[in-house]
């Protein structure tokens, strides 16, 4: 399992969170598959939320997520997780204009942020995630 969790925030994130963190993030790669892939995902815990909750980038040679502080961290977590995932399946590749998704060419401009086909399936598990993560 090639993950890396590294705190850039230390007054927004403590010691008893980070290592939740790192309980939700092995359980969520094992959940996802992730665990068996050789492309490295760094988790940057960062402050306080912005305009996102979170963010998944895909830098060829690894995944980086940033989570920023807020109560919604979990589902946040998962929901950028299912994006790392899509991203290594070969499922999703992002451009400004154009998105590959599952092997067809999508013109981003046809659809609203909510409406992405990937982002509809990282709310459906991230939704599923957190009910059976906090169930777990």
């Amino acid at each position: 399992m090639h993950y890396k969790i590294k705190v850039k925030a230390k007054k927004h994130w403590k010691p008893l969170e980070v290592e939740e963190v790192r309980r939700a993030t092995v359980w969520a790669m094992r959940y996802l598959e992730l665990d068996i892939s050789p492309i490295p995902i760094k988790i940057n815990l960062r402050g306080k939320v912005t305009s996102v909750y979170g963010d998944c980038l895909d830098l060829d040679h690894k995944i980086v997520i940033r989570l920023f502080s807020s109560t919604e961290w979990i589902s946040t977590l998962f929901h950028e997780l299912v994006h790392a995932k899509q991203y290594l399946y070969g499922d999703l590749q992002l451009e400004n204009s154009y998105a590959y998704w599952k092997g067809r060419l999508l013109k981003r401009k046809n659809y609203d942020y909510s409406n992405e086909p990937w982002e509809i399936e990282a709310v459906k598990l991230e939704d599923e995630m957190t009910k059976k993560y906090l169930d777990f």
